[in-house]
């Protein structure tokens, strides 16, 4: 039996559908993937030219001091004013 090649040229004509705009509703985080989360950005950064992202922590706490040099000074070397 002979084997036969198949070749698939996609129609012009067909339009996909498209989204401008995206935005998502507040999502929680489960303990653990954050790294996921992460991936998915980098996804959405590589289809978007801006990306904005709202962090809300609750149910724990943290130094004042841990604050200002951990997370204040990593988003500071990012680049990124709070």
């Amino acid at each position: 039996m002979e084997e036969e090649e198949i070749k698939i040229s996609p129609d012009e004509n067909i339009k996909k559908e498209t989204i401008s705009k995206l935005q998502l509703p507040v999502i929680k985080i489960p303990k653990g993937k954050v790294s996921d989360i992460s991936r998915l950005l980098n996804y959405i950064q590589t289809k978007f030219e801006n990306i904005e992202i709202r962090i809300v922590a609750e149910e724990g706490e943290i130094e004042k001091e841990d604050y200002e040099n951990k997370i204040k000074e990593a988003l500071r070397q990012l680049g990124i004013d709070i």
